[in-house]
């Protein structure tokens, strides 16, 4: 590569750092995952199996979609770590329904949860667990 096409290339990118691309805007990790979770109309008594695909600090996105409107509340379970946390579905998409928590401290348990298994080669593997997008800086921070 010429060093006139380098520039060129490079310059292109310049915009990257006056406004970043939404995705690189996230305050916190985003993990593709392939977990099992439960979840619970609050008007059902029995939970339905889902696969959470895309885990994100305040919600999640599991597949297949489930058949409620969007404001409905619902309970999500994920094996013995989280049990019976409340979120309210907030989309639905081809491949999956969105929800988001009530209490931010049950996604950021499940942050901090898959960040320990992303960082352990074997149990990542075994799960599924990528991180899409690693934790980004918010804001003016300098390092210190």
């Amino acid at each position: 590569m010429s060093l006139l096409q380098n520039v060129y290339r490079r310059a292109r990118q310049l915009h990257l750092l006056i406004v970043p691309p939404p995705q690189l805007r996230r305050a916190h990790a985003r993990f593709e995952v392939n977990l099992p979770i439960k979840v619970r109309e609050l008007s059902e008594t029995t939970p339905q199996s889902r696969i959470a695909i895309d885990v994100l600090d305040g919600g999640l996105l599991f597949e297949p979609p489930m058949a409620v409107a969007a404001g409905s509340v619902v309970e999500v379970s994920v094996g013995l770590f989280l049990r019976n946390a409340r979120a309210t579905i907030v989309a639905h998409r081809d491949n999956g329904t969105v929800l988001v928590f009530e209490s931010p401290a049950h996604g950021a348990a499940i942050r901090a949860w898959l960040t320990e298994m992303a960082n352990d080669p074997t149990t990542a593997s075994s799960m599924n667990i990528r991180t899409f997008m690693p934790e980004q800086p918010v804001g003016d921070q300098s390092p210190t």
